[in-house]
């Protein structure tokens, strides 16, 4: 539940809507039709890849300059990067 805030926290911090977090989450059971052509190992494998993917692309993409729909970029501070507030 805490990775899911902080990623939604994240997406928003580059502009985008939580939905692209709701989405790497979802991505193990997005795999699920796979498992009719494949085994389940591999369904799994792949699933937990994309989410994997998504969770390192996330974390990568730098935030916004600026304002964006969601508001100024917070203050960077020792406390916040400590407790993620």
């Amino acid at each position: 539940m805490v990775l899911a805030l902080l990623q939604v926290r994240r997406v928003h911090d580059f502009g985008r809507s939580a939905w692209l977090a709701v989405a790497a989450a979802v991505a193990p059971f997005a795999a699920a039709p796979l498992m009719f052509v494949a085994s389940e190992d591999v369904t799994l494998l792949v699933g937990l890849a994309i989410e994997w993917a998504m969770i390192c692309w996330i974390g990568a993409v730098p935030g916004a300059a600026g304002d964006n729909r969601f508001g100024p970029p917070p203050p960077f501070t020792l406390k916040r990067v400590l407790t993620a507030r």
